[in-house]
């Protein structure tokens, strides 16, 4: 695999362990505030990211 290959797995189980660990604890300890979880940036991010529209949906600059 090539070094970018296996950044990108590294990055994946990072999120995917830091998701999981999270819904743990949530389901423990569900009233914790999201900011003890997660900076201002990342929260921004996680309120726009379902507000973005599918590229497949969106209407093409010129029809053919």
């Amino acid at each position: 695999m090539a070094t970018i290959e296996w950044l990108a797995l590294a990055l994946f189980l990072m999120m995917a362990w830091h998701i999981a660990y999270l819904v743990q604890f949530g389901r423990t300890c569900p009233e914790l505030a999201r900011y003890l979880f997660f900076d201002r940036d990342q929260d921004r991010a996680a309120y726009l990211l379902p507000k973005t529209r599918d590229p497949a949906q969106s209407k093409p600059d010129d029809p053919q």
